[in-house]
């Protein structure tokens, strides 16, 4: 796998704060004239799309305290293998609470968009950095994949 390595791209896809992707074609469509119905829907997904943002945003703080030295890495891994457990089930959620409407669902994205670029890039720069420390691929590929590996039941 590339040098970011695969538990990175967990770490990445967890900030598709666009849910399940199930709708892609959302960008022509207009979001300036919501009715009351779907302004009040696109609120209850935006609220739970932050939750996800959150979750990318505590991954990066997480990953912040990863050094050189073994318990730096203990502590962020049993931290970022709980998170992955709470990830799944709010996965599961944005899932089933995903609306039907296209124009609620890019109207959320628009609102989350800089908050969650923001967010994934932050993680992303921790990535990077863990990844040019010494032992820092293997912290992910060695220590971190088979853990997540086990929790998802892969």
């Amino acid at each position: 796998m590339c040098r970011v390595g695969w538990c990175a791209v967990w770490l990445l896809s967890a900030s598709a704060a666009g849910g399940c992707g199930r709708h892609d074609n959302t960008a022509a469509l207009p979001t300036d004239s919501l009715t009351p119905a779907q302004e009040a829907a696109t609120k209850d997904y935006v609220a739970i799309l932050e939750q996800q943002i959150q979750m990318v945003e505590e991954s990066a703080g997480i990953l912040a305290t990863v050094r050189e030295d073994p318990a730096t890495k203990d502590a962020a891994r049993g931290k970022l293998v709980q998170l992955a457990v709470e990830n799944d089930a709010l996965d599961r959620r944005v899932r089933e609470r995903q609306p039907a409407d296209l124009a609620v669902i890019m109207a959320a994205r628009q609102r989350l968009a800089d908050r969650q670029q923001q967010a994934a890039q932050k993680r992303l720069a921790e990535v990077q950095r863990i990844n040019r420390m010494p032992g820092g691929e293997d912290f992910f590929q060695k220590e971190l994949r088979p853990l997540l590996d086990a929790v998802k039941g892969r």
